[in-house]
């Protein structure tokens, strides 16, 4: 998409001040916040920046956000994969669910599914998951606040007990030749984890995750049988 001058100029403010608001954009460039708004869905669908609720953040700096952001990022294309991750749950499944942002909108599509026993590291999720009195069992560790998950060796000892009939997880990087990458060290253990114990591994991924590589590595789904990779391209 060839930008005009005033996207050419919001994507300047954005990658200055890393977080911009709608309105001290509207303010900045004296256009409508609407005008701003739009312009917002088209750059992030270009993959200049990330919209969140209410403004848009750096493509650079999404990483510095806890999940409750995170949360509004490209959320109706999580909500859709959510959706056609679901078709995938049965009945009396033991289940692993990884405590990110993608993940979170399948929460509501298992109360659809009787005696489910859902493995987690999110504290988010168990909280969630007892309201709606499905069974969860957490692991133990050390909390990492920002995105509200148990992590650490006493979390990849917990996960490595158990069998999967199918596990969920995200990513952060999606090469093109088909690796998987993760930001964190954590969330790379866990997704190891989850690839080596479930019979099945469904990953979710935005758009936002295609042509780039994290720095972790967790595999190539062109190599690995036992998982399906589900994109935006797909829906």
């Amino acid at each position: 998409m060839k930008l005009n001058e005033r996207q050419k100029q919001i994507v300047e403010l954005v990658n200055q001040k890393q977080r911009v608001s709608v309105k001290a954009l509207a303010e900045t460039l004296y256009f409508t916040e609407m005008t701003i708004r739009r312009d917002l869905v088209k750059l992030e669908n270009e993959g200049y920046l990330h919209r969140y609720r209410g403004g848009a953040i750096a493509m650079c700096c999404t990483e510095q956000y806890p999940i409750d952001q995170r949360m509004y990022m490209n959320e109706q294309e999580k909500r859709e994969l959510a959706r056609r991750a679901a078709a995938y749950l049965r009945d009396d499944q033991t289940i692993l669910l990884c405590g990110n942002s993608s993940c979170a909108y399948l929460l509501p599509f298992l109360k659809e599914h009787k005696n489910l026993h859902i493995l987690t590291d999110s504290l988010q999720f168990l909280t969630t998951l007892s309201d709606m009195q499905i069974r969860c069992t957490i692991c133990g560790g050390e909390c990492f606040a920002a995105d509200k998950i148990l992590i650490g060796h006493a979390s990849e000892n917990f996960f490595r007990q158990f069998n999967y009939d199918i596990a969920f997880i995200g990513c952060d990087g999606i090469d093109d030749d088909g690796t998987i990458s993760v930001l964190r060290e954590h969330s790379a253990q866990l997704c190891k984890i989850a690839l080596a114990n479930a019979e099945k591994c469904i990953i979710l991924a935005d758009h936002s995750k295609l042509h780039t590589r994290s720095r972790f590595n967790i595999c190539n789904v062109t190599e690995d049988e036992n998982v399906i990779l589900l994109l935006k391209s797909d829906i």
